[in-house]
């Protein structure tokens, strides 16, 4: 990961791929508890901020639940 530090997702994996790997990243970070490696991940690639659309559904899901 360390030589990727200078590189986006979007130039990684293409913007489709980016745009999944965050959403999958915000969903893992959501049934994670303080895990460094997803932490890391957000900053570097998506400037430390969750995906909105997956926060979305989540929130969704939940309302349904309760």
């Amino acid at each position: 990961m360390q030589r990727l530090i200078n590189c986006s997702a979007s130039t990684v994996f293409g913007d489709i791929d980016a745009g999944k790997l965050h959403a999958s990243l915000t969903l893992f970070s959501e049934a994670s508890y303080d895990e460094f490696l997803l932490e890391t991940m957000f900053d570097l690639w998506f400037d430390g901020l969750l995906d909105d659309d997956t926060m979305t559904r989540i929130r969704s899901m939940q309302r349904q639940v309760a």
